[in-house]
């Protein structure tokens, strides 16, 4: 059904990471008050139709969004346009110049900044390489063509979107929980807890989110992606 709704960059990017700050507390629901579970699966397919899920993309993405802005502040800017710089040493300068090159040859009235050009304006620099950056973006829309930059791509967004829903997730995660934990306290069992092989393995799993929320999910976690994805897009260079 999400498949018929979304695209793949949609449906991994911003639906994924809403639907796992969800996970927890369906699987709880559905342990500890299995009656409601089954009213919210039967309306499931019209709370796709009246746009639930896509009120959750969007939320997602808006979230993502905004830790974008941050991110890129702390960065100094998108990976794309730090790697063009002379200063910076993530590519080797070999091969930052051919990609220069290559841009010269392509973009319309575009010429490679020199060391002196960033060392004096620094901002002007930065509008040329972040110019560059969106030309190839451009360039690359046919994800077949381009396949593997694109699910670079979907790897970003979807880590940036769980940045951005990340407290979310950990409430959620955390509620559910104590959910699950209530109710093995408030039910009769015995040392071994037998038969309550459901709301342990409901309670690792919320335990596990929260750990993953926690710990996985961070700034750097973010960078690793979008050092990859620049990297990629930079690389295309070599294919133009």
């Amino acid at each position: 059904m999400l498949n018929s709704l979304f695209d793949e960059y949609g449906l991994n990017a911003r639906v994924k990471p809403s639907l796992l700050a969800l996970l927890p507390v369906i699987i709880s629901v559905f342990i500890v008050i299995p009656a409601l579970y089954q009213t919210i699966a039967s309306l499931f397919g019209l709370l796709v139709a009246c746009g639930l899920i896509t009120l959750l993309a969007h939320l997602s993405r808006h979230r993502g969004r905004k830790i974008e802005r941050m991110l890129l502040d702390k960065w100094g800017g998108f990976p794309s346009t730090i790697f063009l710089r002379h200063s910076d040493q993530t590519i080797d300068k070999y091969t930052k110049e051919r990609y220069k090159n290559v841009l010269e040859k392509n973009v319309p009235d575009w010429k490679a900044p020199t060391e002196q050009d960033e060392n004096s304006d620094h901002t002007s620099a930065d509008i040329k390489y972040k110019s560059a950056g969106k030309w190839l973006i451009a360039q690359t829309r046919d994800t077949k063509i381009y396949n593997l930059l694109f699910k670079e791509n979907i790897s970003y967004g979807f880590r940036r979107n769980c940045l951005g829903i990340k407290y979310f997730g950990i409430i959620l995660s955390l509620v559910s929980l104590i959910l699950v934990l209530c109710k093995l306290y408030n039910s009769e069992f015995s040392i071994l807890l037998e038969g309550k092989s459901l709301e342990l393995s409901s309670a690792l799993f919320s335990l596990l989110m929260l750990v993953w929320w926690i710990f996985i999910v961070s700034e750097s976690w973010v960078k690793d992606a979008a050092d990859s994805y620049a990297s990629q897009l930079l690389a295309v260079c070599d294919r133009i």
